[in-house]
């Protein structure tokens, strides 16, 4: 029941609050509008959102647009489940000079289940920019099994120790 309540009131606004996350020249207002759908994304339109992905996709990858906006735009993917488009944002994270879109993309993937974050960014450790390495770290803590993986790549030198903050440390 509480359910259908809020897919009721929310059913007017959705595409309302879309095209103001996607349009609106505010990045506060963006942020918002990804918010409030964020709250309600277990009623969202699965369908409406499918199709937004596309277009968010398409506008991360256009370089005419600031790398803010397009880290901000790759943020749509948390209102549906990102397996689906692990090779675009693998593609985002190896591929893209630009820090925000790249620390978005690992965040993203890291909301995948499984292995496969990280033995990407494994592989791709050299790729990612300095700024987003704790970014980098933090997909192995995300599930318990993702651990040991952390830790044997860090006995094999394949993720440098000077690397790891004192935070991340700690964490440890």
């Amino acid at each position: 029941k509480e359910n259908e309540d809020h897919n009721l009131l929310l059913k007017p606004v959705e595409g309302r609050l879309i095209t103001m996350f996607l349009n609106h020249t505010s990045k506060s207002i963006r942020g918002q509008a990804l918010q409030l759908l964020e709250i309600e994304k277990t009623v969202l339109n699965a369908k409406v959102i499918e199709k937004e992905v596309a277009e968010v996709l398409q506008m991360v990858k256009n370089q005419n647009l600031s790398a803010e906006k397009r880290g901000q735009m790759l943020q749509f993917l948390i209102l549906t489940d990102p397996s689906p488009y692990v090779k675009e944002l693998q593609e985002l994270i190896a591929g893209t000079d630009a820090a925000e879109v790249q620390e978005t993309a690992i965040k993203i993937l890291s909301q995948v289940s499984g292995t496969q974050a990280t033995q990407y960014v494994l592989e791709n450790w050299k790729n990612i920019k300095k700024e987003n390495k704790n970014e980098a770290l933090n997909t192995f803590l995300k599930e318990n099994d993702r651990i040991p993986l952390l830790l044997a790549a860090l006995k094999k030198g394949k993720i440098p120790l000077q690397e790891l903050d004192g935070s991340f440390r700690a964490q440890l």
